[in-house]
């Protein structure tokens, strides 16, 4: 998606959304792109918590880096 500064000063929380989910959103100013968000990709290598004993903690821990993995792969 592209958009302009001040569409994104207006919609901050949209464009962020957009960029948590996967989706590149660049920021233009004056049809110049200056600014590129995107989302933010964990380093967590499954198990991350392996020596917590919150099975929660561990099982979300995984996913993320499991979610993390696919986005830098694609």
């Amino acid at each position: 998606m592209t958009t302009t500064v001040e569409q994104t000063q207006a919609d901050l929380a949209h464009m962020l959304e957009l960029a948590r989910r996967g989706e590149e959103v660049v920021i233009t100013r004056s049809g110049e792109p200056i600014a590129k968000l995107t989302g933010f990709v964990s380093v967590r290598p499954p198990g991350y918590f392996a020596d917590c004993y919150d099975t929660k903690e561990i099982q979300e821990s995984n996913e993320l880096a499991r979610r993390s993995i696919r986005r830098v792969v694609q």
